[in-house]
């Protein structure tokens, strides 16, 4: 049996020798453990790159709370999510604890506590006039569930009278149904 080595493949043998701490074969395959080594390498230095990263966003985070005048610097014990939690129930939170979430919570999740926190507070209540204006009552949508399927259809599910349902969807799809996400 006669093996032929290409080019490449040379190559690839004599730079993993001069990756190989001994230089030696050790018993596996040269060109598997060279592809081996390349993805330790390169997922170390990912490694490094997310905490360097981790570490600079961290400092920015204090210096932008360091900055802050001492009645907006907060104090308290609560965590970011906590008070985010807070803002999505629809809870007031004072100038420090917004200015501390501002600084400290990534975009998305501020934003989908103010989101809920609307849904909660001033949709549910122009929902509810809308549907009192309407001739319905709280009582006649006990029990109510609105689905939003991924192509933005509306269902409502829970309520017994039919006339009823048909009106809260239509009135879902005119009016909220952008709001609702």
């Amino acid at each position: 049996m006669i093996i032929i080595r290409s080019a490449s493949m040379l190559l690839k043998t004599r730079s993993m020798k001069r990756l190989m701490p001994s230089g030696k074969h050790m018993g596996i395959s040269t060109t598997h453990t060279a592809g081996k080594m390349k993805t330790d390498q390169y997922n170390a230095v990912l490694r490094e790159t997310e905490q360097n990263y981790l570490k600079e966003l961290e400092q920015l985070h204090q210096k932008q709370f360091d900055s802050l005048p001492e009645e907006k610097k907060y104090q308290g014990g609560r965590t970011v999510d906590e008070l985010l939690q807070d803002m999505a129930d629809g809870k007031d939170l004072n100038d420090a604890e917004l200015e501390y979430v501002k600084i400290f919570a990534n975009l998305k999740d501020m934003e989908k506590a103010q989101n809920k926190a609307e849904l909660k507070n001033s949709f549910s209540d122009d929902f509810v006039k809308d549907l009192e204006s309407m001739g319905i009552s709280r009582d006649d949508i006990e029990g109510m569930q609105v689905r939003i399927g991924s192509n933005g259809d509306v269902a409502v599910d829970g309520i017994e009278d039919e006339g009823v349902r048909e009106q809260v969807q239509k009135l879902i799809d005119e009016k909220y149904g952008d709001r609702m996400y």
